[in-house]
């Protein structure tokens, strides 16, 4: 579990030993020596001295945590503002964290200051070295904060602003038409403004930077494996498609008679299947679903599914993320989940649905949002 901020501040010994640590695996780097500062000391947590090609150099460093990008441009400040007023001028700054994360590590780089996190990665530019290193976080894990923005009730809230033309929502909002909590909304908000996917504005807050929100979900989906069972159908070609009508039709209502279900509830195609609706690109034979109880029951009738014992051909999952019911595309009484939906189930289908997933971001998702910046 990553510390907090306070945590890591009320044992900055601990902190500057594996700094030393990790800065000791460096080669260019010799006799590496750590002090922690005096409380409110210039707002400087902690220094590093080390030799580079025979000459000694100086680190300050300021801790923060988690390390988003929000915090990270805080720490900046205070590693410039502390430079200024000590006059310690020759020093480098150096911003330390438990993960700093790509975005993270560029806006370091455009300010110019190292950072170094305590994963073992760094970006270290010191007069007559420059040092990166670059590994995946241990566990796999993204940062707490992180992880509970793409969780399954968060879901609902991103999948809201990143499919709708509504450009700015206040908490409110969020909570009312999500139907979640107002502190759940508030929570999003926070980490949204954090990651610097959104900003903050009179009226609430606007997403600026859709791609970058939707790259870090993507990646997040690729850790955790589909929830789904294999079936075998011997359907295919047009008798497939009049099947799956039939299996959508229960969940229609007739006229003058009130629905049953809502159908994004009970059915829809999904990743490959829903992409070939959408934005075609891999033919996978394959049919892909999201189905609940009644969903699986009228599927399995009207398309004969059987125990794959010769290999499925029809994947069923049900929607842990209660985003993926929102904003479905229907034509000809079947339904499909939304562009965003079907981007990040995709993502973890191996190669070649990254490759689709690509294909449907650059052919769909990106112009809808330029025609609507």
């Amino acid at each position: 579990m990553v510390k907090s901020e306070s945590e890591l501040k009320s044992g900055l010994d601990e902190v500057a030993r594996e700094i030393r640590r990790i800065l000791a695996e460096i080669p260019v780097l010799e006799h590496v020596e750590t002090r922690v500062w005096p409380e409110g000391s210039h707002g400087i947590d902690f220094e590093v001295s080390a030799e580079v090609a025979g000459v000694r150099r100086r680190l300050i460093c300021e801790v923060k945590s988690p390390g988003h990008p929000r915090q990270l441009r805080s720490a900046i400040q205070q590693l410039e503002a502390a430079k200024r007023a000590s006059g310690q001028t020759d020093v480098s700054s150096v911003v330390v964290a438990p993960y700093v994360s790509l975005r993270g590590a560029e806006i370091c780089a455009e300010a110019g200051v190292s950072f170094i996190d305590l994963e073992g990665n760094c970006r270290l530019q010191l007069p007559g070295a420059y040092v990166e290193r670059r590994g995946e976080r241990k566990g796999g894990a993204p940062p707490r904060r992180l992880h509970s923005l793409f969780s399954p009730k968060a879901a609902k809230v991103l999948m809201l602003m990143l499919e709708s033309q509504e450009m700015v929502w206040s908490v409110e909002d969020l909570a009312k038409t999500a139907e979640i909590s107002l502190g759940h909304a508030s929570n999003v908000r926070r980490a949204l403004l954090d990651q610097e996917w959104a900003r903050a504005e009179k009226r609430g807050i606007r997403l600026v930077d859709r791609p970058g929100l939707l790259e870090a979900w993507g990646q997040e989906r690729v850790r955790r494996k589909p929830r789904r069972s294999g079936y075998y159908t011997l359907l295919h070609g047009a008798a497939l498609q009049r099947a799956l009508e039939g299996a959508f039709r229960e969940f229609l209502p007739s006229p003058g008679t009130p629905p049953r279900h809502r159908v994004p509830d009970d059915l829809l195609l999904c990743s490959f299947s829903a992409a070939a609706r959408i934005a075609p690109f891999a033919r996978v034979p394959s049919l892909y679903l999201y189905a609940s109880h009644a969903g699986f029951s009228a599927i399995s009738a009207h398309i004969e599914l059987a125990p794959a014992e010769r290999g499925p051909n029809v994947f069923i999952g049900k929607a842990t993320d209660l985003g993926a019911a929102l904003h479905p595309i229907g034509e000809g009484g079947v339904f499909w989940t939304s562009p965003i939906q079907t981007y990040l189930d995709l993502k973890r289908e191996g190669e070649r649905g990254r490759e689709a997933a690509r294909h449907l971001l650059e052919t769909v998702v990106l112009p809808r949002w330029d025609a609507t910046s």
